[in-house]
């Protein structure tokens, strides 16, 4: 997160930078996961399994994930978490 940038601001920079996907932020949650913020974004992308080029060098490839990757950042308890969460009793950021 860049000095004076709200965290739906990075989680929105961060999916462009490194998906070249555009997003809009419905909702965030600091109480989801501890440490960190979780932003629910609406994207106008049709899901798809095919994968795209990252406009960022460092990374090879990004597509829609339609099963959970075994070696995900989060534990299984963390996604479920994320999965199952009640969006409506978290901090909405429009409509």
């Amino acid at each position: 997160m860049n000095q004076n940038e709200a965290p739906e601001e990075a989680a929105l920079r961060e999916l462009y930078e490194e998906t070249g996907v555009l997003g809009t932020a419905k909702a965030i949650d600091a109480n989801l996961i501890q440490g960190g913020h979780v932003v629910l974004a609406q994207v106008d992308v049709s899901v798809s399994p095919e994968p795209w080029k990252s406009p960022d060098d460092a990374i090879e490839e990004v597509g829609w994930c339609l099963q959970l990757p075994e070696n995900s950042a989060w534990g299984d308890e963390e996604i479920e978490k994320i999965r199952n969460h009640d969006w409506s009793t978290s901090i909405s950021l429009g409509s």
